[in-house]
């Protein structure tokens, strides 16, 4: 777990860690040698060893130089192009490795073929504005980019970017990696610098953390590794919770299915679709691990048939997922009334995540607290249809989305997960929690169903809704990352998220071991 601090928060706990005894020469080797890490793992041992970096006049530059010195140590060859900074400096890395580092000019940079660029400029005290001399080196980084791949590599913040209020100049970095000192910076999840950070790492280096209560918190591996389901030895489909998935209609047949895979995914031990009777077999011939309640007539009767089911399973389904493709029609609305409305207590009994249609049925009822109030929720709009809970617009959304959030959580006194960028996860009288990553590669059709399934399956599994609802975020962040690594941002489908989860569950479970061990005949 890490926090979202502003510049000034940041700058607060840098000041206590050096008055509690770490020199700030002491915090800038660390930063030097993490980014050094860092860029050795990027290139990997493939790729060109040559680091350039763009080396501004504050202590960003310094970091990038010490960097620069260790990759030196290490075999690389390095070269800084100076930006309004007249000398390296006194700086604590080796002077015999820093006198190997070549400076150089801009029009050389091109010639040096680098294999990583380092975007030293600005941090935290940079503004969403830059000078012409930062404006032509980032010029030249992002040409080299174009031309050759090159990574790169923007240390703390992106230059032209406010680290605490998300503004950007339209020629800021555009980093392909940014790696966050200490703390992530709480603008670097807003629009338009979250654009500009790429993939956002945070790189620990001994900062205590500072008693900020009200902080918004990142998901990490080490929270979701804590609060993840584990299976006893004696388990049984039974004890692996089921969930029970209303949705479906003639043109959305994918959504449910969807889900319903990915509630598998999830490790979930049953997954029922109650899907209307007309759609049942095109799924069922595509996942056949589903069962099935075929739905028919109007929406009451549905309802009605769905109440009578769960009646007859005598509470062994453990949760509930309404709303994938299940349509916004008349048929819709008066299934969602007698579930919802009429206060059906199946439906009160175990927690039940809202999303897509069930989420526009909601808008439409006069008070949303008191149509939820004997139910535990997780509701899981994109920013659309959060504007249209709120009565506002996506861009008041997306400009106040953590006050949002919050508010909407503890109005409604239900979990809410607003699936928008850097997603939130907010609950009544708790911190925000971010994901650990943008996701732009989940701009498509069904992804939203993945994530549903994935809630769904882990509610089912005895995590509360809070709980469920921040390692669902984590795992689908990170199935979204992998699909990227395979397909890349643009070629993901909703499939390839679903074909991620369980590498990801194994990775929050399993120990760090090569498991081919498993695999090899062994008597």
């Amino acid at each position: 777990m890490t926090l979202l601090l502003t510049a000034a928060e940041m700058r607060a706990a840098e000041a206590l860690a050096v008055a509690a005894g770490t020199p700030e020469p002491e915090l800038m080797r660390r930063a030097g040698s993490a980014i050094a890490l860092w860029a050795e793992r990027v290139v990997g041992t493939s790729g060109p060893r040559r680091a350039l970096a763009l080396v501004g006049p504050g202590n960003n530059g310094g970091d990038a130089l010490v960097a620069l010195a260790g990759l030196v140590a290490e075999g690389w060859e390095c070269a800084a192009v100076f930006v309004d900074r007249a000398a390296a400096g006194h700086l604590p890395a080796d002077d015999t490795a820093l006198a190997q580092v070549r400076r150089i000019s801009l029009a050389q940079c091109q010639q040096f073929q680098p294999g990583v660029i380092l975007d030293g400029i600005y941090g935290i005290g940079g503004r969403a504005a830059l000078v012409e001399s930062a404006r032509a080196a980032i010029t030249v980084a992002h040409d080299i980019r174009g031309a050759t791949r090159c990574p790169l590599i923007a240390i703390d913040v992106p230059s032209g970017v406010d680290a605490t209020s998300g503004a950007a100049d339209p020629g800021a970095f555009q980093a392909d990696l940014t790696l966050c000192l200490g703390y992530a910076k709480l603008g670097l999840i807003h629009e338009p610098a979250a654009t500009r950070v790429g993939e956002l790492v945070v790189v620990d280096i001994g900062i205590p953390a500072p008693a900020i209560s009200h902080a918004p918190r990142m998901l990490d591996a080490s929270l979701a590794r804590r609060l993840a389901p584990r299976r006893l030895a004696s388990a049984h489909k039974s004890t692996q919770g089921s969930v029970l998935i209303i949705g479906g209609a003639t043109s959305y047949y994918g959504a449910p299915r969807l889900a319903g895979e990915a509630a598998l995914r999830s490790g979930c031990g049953l997954v029922t679709l109650a899907v209307p009777e007309r759609i049942l077999d095109a799924i069922a011939a595509q996942v056949p691990e589903l069962t099935f309640v075929p739905l028919y007539g109007t929406g009451a009767q549905q309802a009605a048939t769905i109440t009578s089911f769960l009646e007859e399973q005598s509470g062994r389904y453990t949760a509930l997922v309404i709303g994938p493709g299940l349509g916004r029609d008349a048929r819709a609305k008066d299934l969602l009334d007698s579930l919802i409305a009429q206060e059906n207590r199946h439906v009160q009994r175990v927690p039940v995540v809202l999303d897509a249609d069930a989420l526009f049925w909601l808008a439409s009822r006069h008070d949303i607290a008191a149509t939820l109030a004997r139910l535990r929720c997780v509701l899981t709009p994109h920013a659309g249809e959060f504007a249209r809970l709120l009565k506002t617009s996506v861009a008041d959304v997306r400009g106040a989305s953590l006050l949002h959030a919050r508010d909407a959580a503890t109005s409604w006194n239900q979990v809410v997960v607003l699936k928008s960028g850097y997603s939130l996860v907010a609950a009544p009288g708790e911190p925000v929690w971010v994901a650990p990553r943008a996701m732009p590669e989940l701009a498509t059709a069904g992804t939203g169903d993945v994530f549903s399934g994935v809630l769904g399956g882990l509610l089912a599994q005895g995590l509360a809704q809070f709980d469920a609802a921040r390692v669902g975020m984590f795992i689908g962040a990170m199935a979204g990352r992998a699909a990227r690594a395979r397909r890349g941002v643009g070629g993901v489908i909703a499939r390839d998220v679903i074909d991620g989860l369980p590498e990801v569950a194994r990775d929050l479970v399993e120990p760090a071991w090569d498991a081919g061990w498993m695999t090899n005949t062994m008597f």
